[in-house]
């Protein structure tokens, strides 16, 4: 009976400090464009970050912040960015890409 109590309160503090993470979430592909209007240069590098997320977000691991990417990316301007978040609720990848000079 303890064991069951203690089960019970477990997943349900689990559930209430990922409530905000779960969503009913089971997949997503979701790809955020910022600022198109700047995407006509030509002499544009790319940038790369990118994090997952563990477990309704429980767990989360690497730098997925656009200092990163434009530290990746060897770039001291950032004309747009991209984001993009991929996977299920269990594992989520955040990749960001930052294009600049």
């Amino acid at each position: 009976m303890k064991k069951t109590l203690f089960n019970l309160a477990l997943i349900s503090s689990l559930l209430t400090i990922s409530s905000s993470a779960i969503a009913f979430e089971i997949y997503s592909n979701i790809n955020t464009p910022a600022n198109l209007a700047q995407q006509t240069s030509k002499n544009i590098k790319c940038g790369v970050s990118s994090c997952k997320l563990y477990w309704f977000g429980i767990v989360k691991l690497g730098d997925c912040s656009y200092q990163a990417a434009l530290k990746n990316g060897k770039m001291s301007r950032v004309q747009y960015q991209d984001t993009q978040t991929k996977g299920w609720f269990w594992l989520k990848t955040i990749t960001t890409r930052v294009y600049g000079e």
